[in-house]
């Protein structure tokens, strides 16, 4: 997730005003109703973004493509400048919101009773001998409403105290030094119904305490903040429902993008500050991926060490089903062979003079086959069709050099680029098995490129005719590939012969590459393919086709661990359920009448049947 952000209105409600000695207090206490889930709990996947150092407008730009803002820092009061974080403002996440910076306690209380809205951020500044708030606050009203009090100016232990009087817990913290004396701020909610978690709160603790407690507690950090230099305050829930999560202290921006990106998660609380002159940043990444990139990032992350991993599934012409790490630029090794069979294929396909039989010259010797200066070095000729099928089933290099040189790296490239919409990120630079990741500039590739090349086939987009299409992938095919994961999946009810029916009709075209482990372990896998699964005549008949890629870049890898099994768990639902819908049809399961599926006739399914009301073509009677 790349970082690039108000005024805002709507509703009104009463606000109670508490003052207790020097601390200032406001409550606001409602009956709930179908709570809402507190805004850094929420695992529900949704698109985010966050934003540091940047102006007003910058913030504003990002509020009007539809992001709602979740937390706020204020980077530099006179600027003004922020560091924020955002969700897009739909689904579980939609909420009337407001912010507001630079303002004072009386005119927080005034925003708060005009929108009928509570706080979800608080932050507090000492400025001038006063305190200035920056606040994040959402409609608190119908499902969204919420017993809660907000305080400043208290000490942590006050805080606590009050949370325990109010039967609260925080979900915010804050502190600053006011004339040499440590002051805090906080935000708590009813810790009752569906808001209630057992929760802890400490301050001026380090990292080591941080861990212990988080241990101790089976807890997950909410809002973490730096009370001192190495030491710090937190706000952590019992983590109950198991959600994956992360914290870092002491990062870079960079290091928190990609964190964030491996692992499909999203910023829900960041802190900017400065260490010896270097801008650092404290943050909290909660678990942003649906069902399937969860567990297939968790088997990924268990199974390797250092660098970076990915994977990406595709409904050709649907949804993307799983993707973690789509635009991240890794080593392809001979997973870039497809942009070479593409082009090759192209000229077949555009060009009269060019057919699987034109004689393509080989350098056999895999050393003469890097060189550019082929003077004196031994070759063969070879028909075009012989050589790609050599390149893509055996992954020879020396035959995939033949055609680097026959059309032209730079011919290759274009081809590849213009007829799949693939962006330049993916590219070829260098011969194929000469030099490998060591080579300046390498080999590059991205999941959603190479998944973009696999679906433009697909489509037709690519070749004029499906005869040079199924040329395409005849010279690539490998059914047998997932014939293990079907034989798993298959329906106990599901006969031999059905069975061996359905695996007859799999199509898949896929290419892999590897870079053998270094002496340290580290190594390159890619694979990236088309499959497609046929759907039985009582659903329609359609094939059911997908685009899939997976890679791992300069990493350690478990033994046993790898493509495959990655593969398998990427693509076992779909196989799943073709076989199941296989079954279902095969043993007549599903009602006639029941057009859609779905387990009911009703109008749904009338529907259907006027939307095909009209001549029948060929029919008589």
């Amino acid at each position: 997730m790349n970082p690039q952000n108000t005024t805002i209105r709507s509703f009104a409600s009463s606000l109670t005003r508490r003052w207790r000695g020097a601390i200032g207090a406001a409550m606001v206490a409602l009956a709930l109703a179908s709570p809402a889930v507190a805004e850094r709990e929420t695992t529900t996947p949704t698109g985010w973004w966050w934003l540091t150092g940047v102006d007003l407008g910058t913030v504003n730009a990002k509020i009007a493509e539809g992001y709602r803002m979740t937390d706020v820092e204020i980077d530099d009061p006179f600027g003004p400048t922020f560091t924020c974080a955002f969700v897009k403002n739909t689904g579980v996440h939609a909420k009337g919101w407001w912010w507001y910076y630079n303002i004072s306690a009386a005119e927080v209380s005034q925003h708060l009773a005009a929108h009928n809205a509570r706080l979800i951020d608080l932050e507090v500044d000492y400025i001038n001998g006063e305190r200035v708030f920056s606040v994040v606050m959402v409609d608190n009203t119908g499902d969204n409403q919420k017993a809660w009090w907000w305080y400043h100016g208290a000490t942590f232990n006050e805080l606590l105290d009050l949370a325990t009087a109010n039967g609260a817990r925080l979900i915010d913290i804050d502190s600053w030094d006011e004339n040499g004396v440590r002051k805090f701020g906080g935000v708590m909610i009813k810790n009752s119904g569906a808001d209630a978690k057992a929760w802890w709160a400490y301050s001026n603790i380090d990292l080591a305490t941080v861990a212990s407690k988080l241990s101790g507690n089976n807890a997950r950090l909410i809002d973490i903040d730096e009370r001192n230099p190495g030491t710090y305050t937190v706000i952590m829930n019992k983590n109950t429902e198991g959600s994956y999560w992360w914290y870092y202290v002491n990062t870079t921006m960079a290091f928190l993008n990609s964190r964030a990106d491996q692992y499909g998660a999203r910023l829900v609380d960041v802190e900017r500050y400065t260490v010896n002159g270097q801008t650092r940043f404290m943050g909290i990444l909660l678990n942003n991926s649906n069902e399937l990139e969860t567990e297939l990032g968790d088997l990924m992350r268990d199974n390797t060490d250092d660098g970076e991993y990915g994977f990406r599934l595709e409904r050709v012409n649907g949804p993307t089903i799983a993707s973690i790490m789509p635009d991240y630029v890794f080593y392809p090794a001979s997973t870039v062979k497809v942009m070479h069979h593409l082009a090759a294929m192209w000229f077949v396909d555009n060009n009269p003079a060019v057919t699987l039989a034109t004689p393509l010259t080989v350098y056999p010797n895999a050393s003469d086959s890097c060189s550019d200066d082929h003077t004196g070095q031994p070759f063969v000729m070879e028909p075009l069709g012989v050589v790609l099928q050599d390149m893509m089933w055996n992954s020879d290099n020396q035959r995939t050099n033949a055609v680097d040189e026959y059309f032209g790296r730079s011919i290759i490239n274009s081809i590849n680029h213009s007829e799949t919409g693939m962006s330049w990120d993916t590219i070829i630079q260098h011969k194929l098995g000469c030099g490998g990741p060591n080579n300046d500039p390498a080999n590059a590739m991205t999941l959603r490129d190479v998944n973009m090349l696999y679906e433009a086939v697909a489509k037709g987009e690519v070749f004029s005719t499906d005869a040079i299409r199924d040329q395409f992938y005849s010279l690539m095919i490998d059914t047998n590939w997932f014939s293990d994961l079907i034989d798993a999946e298959a329906p106990a009810d599901l006969a031999a012969s059905d069975l061996a029916e359905f695996k007859s009709l799999v199509r898949m075209a896929r290419k892999a590459g590897n870079i053998s482990p270094d002496a340290s372990g580290h190594e390159y896998r890619s694979v990236a393919g088309y499959l497609s699964l046929p759907e039985p005549e009582c659903l329609g008949g359609r094939d059911l086709e997908y685009v899939f890629s997976i890679f791992y870049d300069d990493v350690i890898i478990s033994e046993g661990w790898g493509l495959k099994p990655a593969a398998d768990e990427l693509l076992r639902g779909e196989v799943r359920t073709a076989l199941e819908n296989w079954a279902a049809c095969a043993n007549e399961e599903f009602c006639r009448t029941d057009l859609n599926h779905d387990g009911t006739t009703d109008a749904a399914d009338l529907a259907i049947l006027l939307s095909q009301w009209g001549p029948c073509g060929g029919c008589s009677g």
